[in-house]
């Protein structure tokens, strides 16, 4: 999944874009899996045998578990992100939406 090829400095306005699209294939998959809740952490059935990928429920109050806030931003990012790569448009939202 990993490979030292994405972390070179871009040859080309084209390497660069393909560097991109396949540090954002990846990002894709690190944001879909679901959020454990509480009850599913707590019951008797191991959880890892129905959803091999998941975010593990933490046990932080509801005021302190950002999961889902972290979840929702990055997943807010991935339709706009798509469009802007499509139209190669390295632009300040690019920049703002890649680092969110």
């Amino acid at each position: 999944m990993f490979h030292e090829g994405l972390t070179d400095q871009p040859t080309s306005a084209d390497h660069l874009w393909k560097m991109v699209e396949e540090n954002f294939d990846h990002a894709k998959v690190i944001l879909s899996p679901r959020l454990q809740t509480k009850a599913e952490a707590l019951a008797d059935e191991p959880f890892d045998a129905m959803f091999p990928y998941y975010v593990s429920y933490r046990g932080a109050s509801d005021d302190n578990d950002q999961r889902k806030y972290f979840y929702d931003l990055g997943n807010a990012q991935i339709v706009p992100l798509k469009n802007l790569i499509r139209e190669r448009s390295l632009t300040p939202e690019f920049v703002h939406r890649w680092g969110s």
